[in-house]
């Protein structure tokens, strides 16, 4: 069988999964999305497998059609809870403690406006740079791009980082189900959406963008249940406004750093994960790095010394374990491959969903706890199409800042709860209470 067919059987087969999901719940939901957007990337791999620049600047050939089962099955493993627990129409959602969340809200809010001030430099910088290509290429060659001259700011900016996806979860599910304090919860949520643009900015990151866009694409399917139709027609309208300014700066960042090639390099980074999985990876990896690689906040806590301090020299340190090329897209499930081996990913797999399965029942009720786990999933996902995002010291804390938040809000629950309308023409959600036993 030749490369481009197993490439397009691939395809097909990860459509099918939208289409199933659509099928079985009638509805457009989040583990829908995901799934929708995983095939678009393996259409994607086709396009660029069929570039006529593709044999030039590649020239993989020989696939197996073992690698391409071995990573739908993982992805789907991965993506269990999506496909089940996030295609579920909710019956009824539970309200944390109003006065918790309102004093997390005015903490993080602090928090917030000194990283926008303390980034105001480096987007500037980003912004009025003669070519813009030329910061996204500094920051590889860089331990972390924006320094700051008191320690404390770092450390500061490093928390916030790691918290500001679960930070967006929580200001989505407030501006949804609280009534009181309105004005300060749209001035959070307003500001913790718009953080990520802001702050990727700085770093001249086109594709992450993209992918925070669609991540509220994914909150909004989430709670769809409970928000008014006129909302969802309002928020869809909002969505394709935002989409505008970043579609130009997508296409401004790829032309500054690619020139004439800008047009072959979307083809290649929408379609490389797969190509690369099973052109490059698949083939070549004899050894892996035992989570020395990504996991490094996590091998400081327990002692241990990090080989590297940029990115450069990160890939230089993974490629030397590995034999592959670090530098290009390969999943986060090839991304879990060069850490752990292929049979340990599978293993992880496993046990994350089960863990994940187990800690959103009831699955017929929303919670923000169960929020903040099934949207994590669904961020790492949607990044996880192209890499392993949670790596690294900030995405090891987006691990940690889960696992607290989801327990934090859990801990402080309350009586108050809201039923899922039979329709979505209705006037308000009505906050009903229930006695604590």
């Amino acid at each position: 069988m030749s490369d481009s067919t197993l490439l397009i059987l691939n395809a097909i087969a990860y459509t099918l999964l939208p289409a199933v999901l659509y099928r079985r719940s009638r509805m457009i939901s989040a583990g829908m999305i995901v799934c929708a957007f995983f095939a678009v990337v393996a259409w994607g791999g086709v396009m660029f497998h069929g570039h006529p620049l593709f044999s030039y600047m590649v020239g993989t050939s020989g696939y197996s059609g073992y690698a391409l089962v071995y990573l739908f099955v993982a992805f789907a493993i991965f993506a269990v809870p999506l496909m089940t627990v996030a295609n579920t129409g909710y019956a009824k959602a539970v309200l944390p403690d109003e006065s918790v969340l309102v004093k997390t809200i005015k903490v993080v809010l602090v928090i917030q406006a000194i990283q926008y001030l303390i980034y105001l430099p480096a987007v500037s910088k980003a912004i009025f740079a003669s070519n813009i290509g030329y910061v996204r290429d500094d920051q590889y060659d860089t331990a972390e791009l924006v320094q700051f001259q008191f320690y404390a700011f770092n450390i500061l900016s490093r928390l916030y980082l790691g918290m500001r996806n679960v930070m967006i979860i929580v200001a989505f599910y407030a501006l949804v189900f609280e009534k009181n304090h309105r004005g300060l919860i749209k001035i959070f949520f307003i500001s913790s959406v718009v953080f990520p643009i802001y702050y990727f900015t700085a770093y001249a990151s086109r594709a992450v963008m993209m992918q925070e866009f669609l991540f509220m694409v994914v909150l909004i399917a989430l709670l769809a249940g409970f928000i008014k139709g006129r909302m969802i027609k309002k928020s869809a309208m909002y969505l394709g406004i935002a989409a505008v300014p970043l579609i130009i700066a997508f296409i401004a960042i790829s032309n500054s750093r690619f020139g004439e090639l800008a047009s072959y390099m979307f083809y290649r980074y929408l379609g490389e994960p797969m190509v690369n999985y099973v052109g490059e990876l698949w083939p070549n990896l004899t050894r892996h790095t035992e989570g020395t690689a990504y996991f490094t906040l996590f091998s400081k806590l327990m002692g241990q010394k990090v080989e590297f301090a940029t990115t450069v020299e990160k890939w230089d340190y993974m490629r030397e374990i590995t034999g592959v090329e670090p530098s290009i897209f390969y999943s986060f499930v090839g991304g879990l491959n060069i850490e752990f081996g292929y049979v340990w990913t599978l293993i992880i797999g496993v046990v994350t969903t089960f863990i994940v399965m187990r800690a959103v029942r009831p699955y017929n009720v929303m919670t923000l706890p169960k929020c903040i786990i099934i949207g994590m999933l669904a961020y790492m996902c949607i990044n996880g199409a192209f890499f392993f995002v949670l790596q690294g010291d900030g995405g090891n804390l987006e691990i940690l800042f889960t696992i607290f938040f989801a327990y934090y809000f859990h801990r402080f629950s309350s009586g108050r709860y809201v039923l899922r309308p039979k329709d979505r023409n209705f006037d308000t959600l009505v906050i009903q209470h229930e006695s604590v036993k």
